[in-house]
């Protein structure tokens, strides 16, 4: 699948250790994403602005929009995938945008596991228990959920989407959807206050089961693009890479990879 624009990577270093984990699972939502079609662009946050409208917003998980359960159900398909990103950032203290590039890899049960390759390796994972940044040393930072409020909402929100579970996602944001089977965007906008200070407008973006780029749109103008491609849906797992970039042991049926 592939999904619009997001954010995560270097531009964490501008936050405390804990809030700069925050914003990495904005780029869950991706996880699902295969680039078997051509990206999907990324709208500006002016033109995303349509997108919030009251007529798109959906209230009842349990009366979905046609194309938009169906983008659920196709996302709830996918046991695992392994996704070569792009992450674009672009913040107004810096003239040039920042480019960041890694893999992702998305196991149902194990949850997300984000790879960055430049400028400055790392593995920050997100599942069901919290975040854990790795470093390429072997060092290890962890943030349970039950020690960060709001790392509990942030959690819910993406696994939820990956998961294709609407009512947890329902949960916790503001649900919007426009266009149609073929061609659609989904929009997010979390309850609590805090957390939207950090993530911003979620908007993914689509056309069909493929989801393209993610995008945060931030309150002072900021923006975080993710950009899938090539990815691999339902690719196995072996043992190693389980231990090099998820919390747990492998799961049963997630067993050889690549």
């Amino acid at each position: 699948m592939t999904v619009p624009p997001l954010a995560a990577g270097p531009f964490l270093a501008t936050f405390p250790p804990v809030n700069r984990l925050l914003l990495i699972p904005a780029l869950a939502l991706a996880s699902l994403a295969s680039a078997q079609t051509s990206p999907v662009q990324a709208p500006l946050a002016t033109e995303a602005a349509i997108v919030y409208a009251d007529e798109h917003r959906v209230n009842d998980p349990a009366r979905l929009p046609p194309a938009l359960k169906g983008v659920f159900t196709r996302l709830a398909e996918a046991d695992t995938a392994i996704i070569p990103f792009l992450e674009t950032r672009r913040m107004g203290i810096i003239k040039r945008p920042v480019e960041l590039t890694g893999t992702m890899r998305y196991s149902k049960k194990a949850g997300l596991s984000i790879a960055y390759e430049q400028p400055k390796p790392r593995v920050l994972i997100i599942d069901d228990v919290g975040l854990i940044e790795r470093k390429p040393d072997g060092s290890e930072r962890r943030v349970a959920k039950n020690e960060r409020p709001e790392l509990t909402i942030l959690t819910d929100v993406y696994l939820n989407l990956l998961r294709g579970r609407p009512v947890g996602l329902f949960g916790v944001c503001e649900v919007y959807f426009m266009g149609n089977s073929k061609d659609w965007q989904i929009g997010l906008i979390p309850k609590d206050p805090a957390l939207r200070r950090h993530t911003g407008r979620v908007l993914i973006g689509g056309a069909g089961r493929e989801i393209a780029q993610i995008a945060n749109l931030l309150e002072n103008g900021d923006t975080r693009m993710l950009r899938l491609s090539k990815s691999e849906i339902d690719a196995k797992f072996t043992p190693s890479v389980f231990q090099s970039y998820f919390r747990t042991a492998p799961q049963s049926g997630e067993g050889e990879s690549r």
